[in-house]
Parts: C-alpha cells; structure tokens; sequence
C-alpha cells in the first residue's frame, strides 16, 4: 500500500513539473500573425503622372491621370492610407449628341501598399486602391473656357473603382523615392450619353515622386 501510494505521489508530481514545463515554453513561444508589432513607423505624400487610355466610343482614347497619395507606413513593408486622380481624356466624337465631346472625371479612395524588400536600391511594392468616383461628359468646344456661362456639362455619373498595380521603386535619397508602374482600372461601369459602360476601364502607367520617411 505504501509503494502504490508513493509511486503515485511521484507520477502526479512528475505530472505537475511536465505542465510547468509545458506553460513556460508556451509563454517563450510568440503568437504568430499576420501582422507583427509596429515597431518602426513612417509616412509618405506623392505627386503621381500617368499616360491613360480610356474607351468612350470603344475605340481607345488618350488620358491623362494626375493625382497623389498620403500614407502611413508600419514596419517599413506596409502602407495604408488615402489616394486620388483625375482623369482629363481628350475629344471624341459623341454619336449621340452629334458633336465633340470630352470624357473627365476623377477618383479616389482607401489604398493598401505592401512594399516588398523596402531597404534594397530598388523593390518593388504593390498599391491596391478601392474607393469611388465621377465622370463627366463635357463639350469638347468649351471645355477649356474660361467662362462659367459658356461650360457646358452634358451628362454625369458615380462608379466604384478598383485599382491594383505594381510599381518599381528606387531609393534617391533618405527622405525620396522614385517609382513607375502599371495599373489597371476595375469599375462598375458609367451611364453618359454616347458614352460605352466600361469606357474607364483600362492601364495606365507613369510615375510617382515619394517624399516622406520610409
């Protein structure tokens, strides 16, 4: 009776120092996730140039985009923050309305940037813009007339945009970076008169000037 009695005092003891044991590398084990502790944060603003095409007729039409982005940066590899473009194309002739017409408009919205092997010359990083924005059917006669009575506005519309791209980034200095890319845009498509549905959809490639601390 005593030897049952002891071998189960030291079997419930070698029980209780396997748990402690077994706490104490679970408390040295770090919870993986996706996203780790932000130890390091930064910031960046940009001025953006993009050569466009967009298709109001369905045939292909030149654009310009002009915009920027201000974003937050978490660990050096990851961006987030706010972006927007505008979007100026050049005249077409509009079926509908039977004269020249311009197709302008401008976006913006959330953007996501992971930015891969930040602290090399050159990487890459991938910005991901969701958001919204309108389009505007113009004369193209006019367009550009400095008299608020003479602009004449033809048509609008809102759309939802999806914007991925991918961009080539090179460290100039400490505080600059210059980046090219291509993006493409994903809409939900315009209702303008003479104008086709998915007449913003399309690439567009330039470049970004990157000021901040990255």
């Amino acid at each position: 009776m005593k030897k049952a009695f002891a071998f189960l005092l030291i079997a419930v003891t070698g029980l209780q120092l396997n748990v402690l044991s077994q706490n104490n590398n679970d408390a040295e084990q770090e919870i993986k996730t996706l996203i780790k502790k932000v130890d390091d944060h930064g910031f960046y603003i940009s001025m953006d140039m993009r050569y466009a095409m967009v298709k109001p007729t369905g045939v292909k039409n030149d654009a310009f985009h002009i915009g920027g982005r201000l974003a937050w940066i978490a660990n050096h590899y990851l961006a987030i923050g706010m972006a927007g473009h505008g979007i100026i194309g050049s005249s077409f002739h509009n079926d509908v309305l039977m004269k020249k017409s311009m197709l302008t408009g401008g976006y913006g919205g959330f953007i996501v940037e992971p930015i891969i092997f930040p602290k090399e010359i050159i990487h890459i990083s991938v910005p991901i813009l969701i958001g919204g924005g309108g389009a505007i059917l113009t004369d193209s006669q006019h367009h550009h007339t400095q008299d608020p009575d003479n602009y004449i506005m033809d048509d609008q519309d809102n759309f939802f945009i999806l914007e991925p791209g991918v961009e080539a980034e090179l460290n100039v200095f400490k505080h600059f970076r210059f980046a090219a890319g291509v993006h493409y845009r994903f809409t939900n498509g315009i209702d303008l008169l003479g104008v086709k549905k998915n007449a913003l959809d399309g690439f567009s490639a330039g470049v970004s000037l990157k000021f901040g601390i990255f």
